[in-house]
């Protein structure tokens, strides 16, 4: 008889999350599912503690290091690697197939035509016409256009659009850290008590008189002089 294999649920070792678009393994310890978010954080300050700086802009701190990629011996920072990829595609010539643009942060292939080059505004938006092409619809806000498809993440038979899906995510997170609230003690509600002070009582042979130090206020009224 085949043994049925259970499978457990992944926890990232960090944010202890169980949904992420792609899990990854602690690059500390690989025994360790990490969700991609703390992934990526992980791995820039891996990259600080190793000393890493950007070669253009001398960056020690980026949320993903890169190789550059006409000298795959110097380090760059997201932004400077995204900064390159533009131009090199611009120094090919590379020209957008929809807008004709030679510059973009980031270039893609048609995806209805894979020789043909296109800038990341045009590729998003094919591919919200594409997804939008199946007939889908938002439970949600109706809507029939978005840059990705996600499933409700309440009922998996509904589909949602980008923006909707990621409002109910952090809802979801939201009220999850609520009941985790909830369930330790309320420290708040706890009534300190606060020490009173205890000061001497004088007795009455202790009291000091001042009757014969204190001089009478005298009257500084003007009188007139007969």
């Amino acid at each position: 008889m085949n043994a049925i294999q259970t499978l457990t649920p992944r926890t990232c070792l960090s944010c202890n999350s169980t949904k992420t678009p792609q899990w990854y393994k602690n690059p500390l310890n690989k025994t360790q599912d990490a969700c991609r978010r703390c992934y990526r954080r992980i791995m820039a300050e891996k990259g600080s503690a190793e000393g890493k700086s950007c070669f253009s802009c001398n960056s020690t701190t980026t949320s993903r290091w890169y190789k550059k990629p006409l000298n795959k011996t110097q380090d760059a920072c997201r932004r400077c690697y995204q900064r390159i990829l533009s131009e090199k595609g611009s120094a090919e010539g590379k020209t957008c197939f929809s807008c004709n643009s030679t510059k973009t942060s980031r270039w893609y292939k048609n995806p209805l035509n894979k020789i043909q080059d296109a800038c990341n505004n045009c590729y998003r938006r094919i591919m919200t016409e594409k997804a939008s092409s199946g007939g889908k619809s938002c439970f949600s806000c109706n809507s029939t256009k978005t840059s990705q498809w996600r499933k409700n993440p309440s009922n998996k038979t509904q589909d949602a659009c980008r923006k909707c899906y990621t409002k109910i995510s952090r809802k979801r997170k939201r009220e999850d850290g609520l009941e985790e609230a909830s369930l330790l003690p309320n420290r708040e509600s706890e009534v300190i008590p606060v020490p009173k002070r205890h000061y001497p009582i004088r007795s009455q042979d202790q009291v000091l008189d001042v009757s014969g130090i204190l001089d009478p206020i005298p009257n500084t009224s003007t009188g007139v002089q007969e």
